[in-house]
């Protein structure tokens, strides 16, 4: 994998866990062979197999529940 891809790979994952995007179009292989190539430590990049291809509805039906779990134990 180039280093290019790797990193926009990485990019794509970040924005997702920010919240800054809705969808996320890779796999969870695609995520370990950028993360790999990144150097990241194994102990780190372990969980990311289980990430998989998000639509941007299913990001926003995803993030709609996270907000409903967050205000309802406040």
């Amino acid at each position: 994998m180039k280093a290019r891809i790797a990193m926009k790979i990485l990019k794509a994952k970040a924005e997702y866990q920010e919240f800054n995007r809705l969808d996320f179009p890779y796999t969870g292989s695609q995520l370990m062979a950028a993360a790999k190539r990144a150097k990241i430590p194994y102990e780190w990049r372990k969980r990311y197999r289980s990430w998989r291809k998000v639509s941007k509805s299913e990001g926003r039906q995803e993030m709609n529940e996270l907000f409903n779990q967050i205000t309802k134990t406040k």
